[in-house]
């Protein structure tokens, strides 16, 4: 059986493989990557396995490097939801259809948008103790 040629057609074969804009393989662990880098047939996937374990790498020590600074233990969370919408366009940010303590506007998408940012800003505050994602509020 030849390794390289099943290497190739392995990543391939993976879930979430493609080509894209960027010439990246999306979603490879570190193992994976080396082993198309140095065994695949296709001299253009080789490189690509090669940039995109740099850029993985990069990513990840960045990661490490610069963690989010835990809030306050005793800070109080605060929601400050905005829904928008851009009526079908791509022109954005669009009008603001729901703030923070607004009443239900009656758009079921606006409202269930509303509704689970609830739900995801008590998750990251129980879970987290942070206010969003990155426990900067995301700005």
């Amino acid at each position: 059986m030849r390794t390289r040629g099943l290497c190739s057609t392995l990543v391939r074969a993976l879930p979430g493989w493609q080509r894209d804009s960027h010439d990246t393989l999306h979603d490879r662990p570190p193992h994976i990557l080396e082993r198309v880098a140095a065994r695949a047939d296709d001299p253009a996937l080789r490189d690509i396995a090669r940039r995109t374990a740099v850029l993985s790498t990069a990513a990840r020590t960045e990661r490490r490097i610069s963690a989010a600074t835990p809030p306050d233990p005793t800070e109080d969370f605060v929601p400050d939801r905005t829904i928008k919408d851009a009526d079908n366009l791509e022109q954005l940010p669009g009008k603001v259809v729901r703030s923070e303590g607004d009443a239900a506007t009656g758009d079921g998408i606006a409202d269930q948008a509303y509704d689970w940012l609830g739900v995801t800003f008590d998750f990251f505050e129980a879970a987290y103790r942070r206010n969003s994602i990155d426990g900067a509020a995301c700005r």
